[in-house]
């Protein structure tokens, strides 16, 4: 079998693989209201992710999931894999919360403060 063949076979894989990772981390890190909005992200939860660990939220989580979702939805549409499944309400949920949010910040990130 060509090569080129098994390679896509196995990014098909990983990428259904990536695609029922991302539901399932979504269901368990988003915060919702009594209504299903989303409201938040969760920073850390339980291994089972049945209860949040902490209620903090850091600042770039919802980006940081957006994008990664984005990027699952990319591979399985270049890659034509057969789900089910699909992120669209996920990614559609995040994107509401985040553009009700600021998500710059005044936090110098570099080892020297820049000079004014």
């Amino acid at each position: 079998m060509d090569r080129r063949i098994c390679g896509l076979q196995l990014y098909r894989a990983y990428a259904q693989e990536a695609l029922e990772l991302a539901e399932v981390a979504f269901k368990g890190f988003a915060r919702k209201s009594a209504s299903g909005d989303v409201i938040g992200i969760y920073w850390k939860m339980s291994t089972d992710l049945s209860r949040p660990l902490t209620f903090a939220m850091g600042l770039h989580d919802a980006l940081d999931g957006f994008v990664t979702f984005r990027e699952i939805q990319h591979v399985i549409s270049k890659t034509n894999a057969k789900t089910s499944n699909d992120l669209t309400a996920a990614v559609k949920s995040i994107f509401e919360f985040m553009s009700q949010q600021r998500l710059e910040h005044k936090r110098f990130l570099g080892n020297r403060r820049p000079a004014l």
